[in-house]
């Protein structure tokens, strides 16, 4: 059985849902693996053998123990206290662009702002005027608001 506990390095606070995986050392294949609990310990149950241990948890560093042996005799292994560091990103900034709504309500009035309407570029009055609501081009170029 492997035990241990699972710790933030700053606060020193127990890590709860951190994963535990354990993998042969020979080929890499995963052995078997847990999770800790809400104190940040854990237990596995593994045969004996030589394998290494990785530890993770999401925006921490990934933890590896590179060799955790279990003899045929003492199947115990107490791996301690294992500190995760906190994964610093340094994130860009981030720019939004909004443009104006092309629809304006006032008291009196629609307005429909077409000038930057992408859909509208290259084309003619016509296409314009296809794109705004309630209001219809037939196929003379007769405009009609509201069927009128």
């Amino acid at each position: 059985m492997i035990t241990g506990k699972v710790l933030d390095a700053e606060s020193g606070l127990p890590i709860e849902f951190a994963t535990i995986s354990l993998f042969h050392r020979g080929d890499s294949s995963l052995v078997t693996g847990g999770i800790t609990d809400a104190g940040g310990v854990f237990k596995i149950e593994a045969p004996a053998g030589q394998y290494f241990l990785k530890v993770e948890f999401i925006s921490y560093e990934p933890f590896v123990i590179p060799e955790v042996v279990i003899g045929r005799g003492h199947r115990k292994v107490d791996l301690g206290v294992i500190h995760l560091q906190i994964a610093a990103q340094q994130l860009q900034e981030v720019e939004v662009r909004a443009e104006k709504s092309t629809l304006q309500i006032s008291l009196d009035k629609k307005v429909f702002n077409v000038g930057k309407d992408l859909a509208n570029r290259g084309g003619t009055a016509e296409d314009l005027l296809d794109n705004v609501p309630s209001v219809t081009v037939d196929i003379e170029g007769n405009v009609s608001l509201r069927g009128s």
